[in-house]
């Protein structure tokens, strides 16, 4: 079920796609597009999934660098 624009558009799961206002579809996508108006994501659009990307695993720290530097004593 999705709101959209002060209307409920309920959704059907069949096991060969869904359902919706009668008609049969092969995708969410497809739905939300009718609905809408405008190409979404069906299972990002009926709530199903986030717009959030995965987080990645944190980059590995390198060990740190240590760098000995000879004081200038002006002689040279």
């Amino acid at each position: 079920m999705r709101e959209w624009r002060g209307r409920s558009h309920d959704v059907l799961v069949l096991d060969d796609g869904f359902s919706w206002q009668g008609t049969h579809y092969r995708s969410l996508s497809a739905i939300a597009r009718k609905i809408t108006g405008t190409a979404w994501s069906g299972p990002l659009f009926f709530g199903l999934r986030s717009n959030c990307s995965p987080t990645r695993p944190p980059a590995k720290a390198s060990a740190p660098v240590t760098r000995l530097m000879e004081a200038d004593d002006g002689a040279g």
